[in-house]
């Protein structure tokens, strides 16, 4: 089953901004990610970050208020690209959502919080409390192995080792991506931020 993750906007210029922004600088995630192709070629019905659009309003889904950006994400997604979604839809909370150091988004309709930690965050908290702790450009690691624990697993200790290592191979792309928006949104222009 998909999910629909969007943000409620308060400002429509902040809404044509970030559309426009997103429009002309959104990274597609075969380029981030070149190993899905693999996983795409293997099983067709997986591996669909290439189809990430950047919605508005109704266009998102059924209940989104015309106010609302975000995406769709389709069910045979990979772990990467859902990780990726999120993070955009994160940042863009902390860009144009509502609220002054709190920033809320939606996902499906379960409203949730970004907090933002100094530094980068190393275990995540919060997810039972509707809320995401991030650092500054909405980032947060994908799994709360640490690197040392995961380099002392091997493949017959745990079923989720290989997407593990993949996720731990994919967080820096992630966190990458997200950094170099925030950057390009800074220098955007008055309001950049």
């Amino acid at each position: 089953m998909g999910a629909f993750i969007h943000v409620r906007v308060p400002k429509a210029a902040d809404l044509d901004a970030m559309k426009s922004f997103m429009g002309e600088h959104f990274t597609p995630g075969p380029t981030l990610f070149p190993w899905l192709e693999a996983f795409v070629a293997e099983d067709p019905r997986v591996g669909y970050v290439d189809q990430i659009e950047v919605r508005v309003g109704t266009d998102i889904c059924a209940y989104s208020l015309p106010n609302d950006i975000g995406f769709y994400c389709g069910a045979g997604w990979l772990r990467e690209e859902r990780e990726y979604a999120s993070g955009l839809i994160r940042w863009m909370a902390l860009k144009v959502g509502p609220g002054r150091k709190v920033r809320s988004y939606m996902y499906e309709d379960l409203v949730r919080k970004v907090f933002v930690a100094s530094g980068h965050p190393t275990k995540p908290d919060g997810w039972d409390r509707n809320h995401d702790l991030v650092d500054e450009v909405g980032f947060t690691p994908s799994t709360r192995v640490s690197p040392e624990e995961l380099a002392t697993w091997t493949d017959e200790d745990h079923y989720l080792t290989k997407e593990v290592r993949r996720m731990h191979r994919s967080d820096p792309l992630i966190r990458g991506e997200l950094a170099r928006l925030d950057a390009l949104w800074r220098v955007r222009g008055p309001g950049g931020s």
